[in-house]
C-alpha cells in the first residue's frame, strides 16, 4: 500500500461521519477548524480522484447509518481503490501523502491542546 492510503480510509470515513452529524453544529476552536479543513481537503482530493467509485458511496452509506467504524469489506475496498489510484498517478499519491500528514499534524495539535485535556 502507498503511504497514507490506510490512514486516508479512516479519515474519509471520519469526514463522512462529521458530515452526517453536521445537524448538531460544526466544531469550534482553532485546532478543530484546522483539523476540519484538512479533512475537507482530503475528502475533496479523494472524491475528485475516485469520482463515482462505489467504494466511496458505500463509505457514505455506512457513515450515514451511524456505524462507529467502517466494515472490514468497505475499508479494504476503499483502500484498494485509493492504492490503485496512487499507483497509477504519482501526483495523486504525493498529494494524498501530504494531506494525510496535514491532518495528522492537526490531530496531534488537538491532542496537545489544553482545552482537549480537560
Amino acid at each position: 500500500m502507498f503511504p497514507g492510503v490506510e490512514l486516508s480510509v479512516g479519515y474519509v470515513f471520519a469526514w463522512e461521519v462529521r458530515k452526517a452529524r453536521l445537524v448538531a453544529g460544526r466544531t469550534s476552536g482553532e485546532v478543530d477548524r484546522a483539523l476540519e479543513a484538512g479533512m475537507d481537503r482530503l475528502h475533496g482530493l479523494v472524491s475528485r480522484k475516485l469520482g463515482q467509485d462505489p467504494a466511496l458511496a458505500q463509505v457514505e452509506e455506512e457513515a450515514g447509518e451511524g456505524q462507529a467504524s467502517l466494515s472490514d469489506d468497505t475499508r479494504q475496498w476503499l483502500a484498494l481503490s485509493l492504492n490503485n489510484s496512487a499507483r497509477k498517478d504519482g501526483e495523486f499519491a504525493a498529494a494524498l501523502k501530504a494531506v494525510v500528514r496535514e491532518v495528522q499534524a492537526a490531530e496531534r495539535a488537538g491532542a496537545a491542546s489544553p482545552s482537549r485535556t480537560r
